[in-house]
């Protein structure tokens, strides 16, 4: 649980923001905290807390925001957008000797590579890159749908009947998409939003009332509505507070 008092409890997170790494890619629980503390620290450039509130890390969702008289007014479930094929050959990586590279290029969400393939896009510091590359209008084509698959498993999470729901429910994506070389990120958006209705299925009742994505460099606010984009790097949060 962490508490947060007034605003300058924002600088006090920006200061742990300043050293806090994530050794271990596949630590769940950090991403989460580092995606929520981003996220909180980052929207207040648009959308200003109510103070005081308690943070509460738990499941189904990820975190819980409680107001001073002990009323959960906020869920926020988070979600790591990615294509598994790139993680397991990203962890394999991590593994090979030093210089050794990975083809991002060869993992795509628009097929799933068979298991004796996975790990083909990892390479020599010699090797030449086989993958068909990043051109066009593909990195973009490719990010939205990893986006798009993710909220609309999230969605369908959204509408069980084991999963807690509240006044407000939100989901928080983390960008972590092998997709290099996006240079429309505002046709990204739009071509996310033609798709919208495609990220639910005709049960799912529920959805959530606001999405955000914690992309590469910034943080996408309320992607289907005011959808506004803010710098998240630490040098600007560590300006923005004075850290």
């Amino acid at each position: 649980m962490i508490l947060f008092e007034n605003k300058e409890s924002l600088k006090n997170i920006v200061r742990f923001l300043k050293n806090y790494w994530i050794i271990t890619e596949d630590d769940k629980n950090a991403h989460e905290l580092y995606s929520i503390l981003v996220y909180i620290v980052s929207k207040e450039k648009i959308s200003k807390s109510i103070y005081p509130f308690l943070l509460i890390k738990n499941e189904s969702p990820d975190f819980r925001f409680m107001s001073s008289d002990e009323k959960i007014f906020l869920g926020v479930e988070h979600i790591i957008a990615t294509v598994q094929d790139y993680k397991m050959a990203s962890n394999e990586l991590s593994q090979m000797s030093i210089g050794s590279k990975l083809d991002l290029s060869y993992y795509s969400p628009f097929h799933k590579l068979p298991k004796d393939e996975i790990f083909k896009g990892i390479l020599n510091p010699e090797d030449k890159y086989k993958g068909q590359g990043h051109n066009g209008d593909r990195p973009e084509a490719e990010w939205v749908e990893i986006i798009r698959k993710s909220i609309k498993d999230k969605t369908k999470l959204l509408n069980k009947k084991s999963f807690n729901k509240f006044d407000q429910n939100e989901l928080l994506i983390e960008d972590d998409s092998p997709v290099k070389g996006m240079n429309d990120l505002e046709g990204a958006l739009e071509k996310l939003l033609l798709l919208k209705d495609s990220m639910f299925d005709v049960d799912d009742v529920i959805k959530y009332d606001r999405i955000s994505i914690l992309s590469k460099k910034y943080l996408i606010y309320d992607v289907f509505s005011q959808c506004k984009i803010v710098d998240k790097s630490k040098e600007s949060l560590i300006k923005l507070y004075a850290c």
